[in-house]
Parts: structure tokens; sequence; C-alpha cells
């Protein structure tokens, strides 16, 4: 979706320079365009920083049910307590990519408001 939208305002720009009578304000929309790509960048980083720490969270959770198993309850309680952090963190980035998300929006709309 965010790829599509980075297509849009390009061709929007690309025409707006062919006809300038089109656009209100070109060098302002390439501006907001390059703020919008690099908080998508910054979103799409935290994003893959999250599922990492999904994928750790899952690890010591299963660790932890092995541990049980063998009756190792200490590093059962470790490895729970991993997860837990591990789950923390992963909520602490989804939270961050939302916002740098949000304000890839916002910049997407203000490069195609310059546009108008």
């Amino acid at each position: 979706m965010t790829f599509m939208k980075t297509v849009i305002l390009a061709l929007i720009l690309c025409f707006s320079t062919t006809f300038p009578a089109m656009a209100s304000s070109p060098d302002q929309a390439k501006s907001y365009l390059r703020e919008a790509e690099y908080y998508q960048r910054q979103a799409d980083s935290y994003q893959s920083d999250a599922e990492s720490y999904l994928r750790q969270a899952k690890s010591k959770s299963s660790d932890a049910t092995s541990y049980m198993r063998q009756k190792k309850y200490d590093r059962a309680r470790e490895s729970l307590r991993q997860s837990a952090e591990a789950m923390d963190k992963y909520q602490t980035k989804i939270d961050a990519a939302s916002r740098a998300g949000a304000k890839a929006e916002d910049y997407y709309r203000k490069a195609a408001n310059a546009l108008k």
C-alpha cells in the first residue's frame, strides 16, 4: 500500500514538472515526499525489528515449555522472563512503527495537497 502511494506521488511529480501550471509548489511536494519516504523506511525498520523480537519471544516461550517438561524450573522461569522482555520490546517497536507510519502518511498527504 505505501509503495503504491510512492508510485502515485512520483507520477504526480513527473506530471507536475511537465505541466508546471498543475503544481502550486512542486519543490515543496518533493520535500514532503522525501520526508514521507524517510518515515516509511523508519517504519519498515521498526516493523522488521518487532518481528525479530516476536520470534525471540516465541523461541524463549518454547524453551520454557521444554524446561518445564524437564523439571528445570529455574531455567523455565528465566526463559519466561526473557520471553516477557522480548514481548515488551516487540510492543515498543510496533508502537514506534505505527507512529512513523502515521508521520509518513501525513507527509504523503501534504505532498499531494502541495500539488493541488
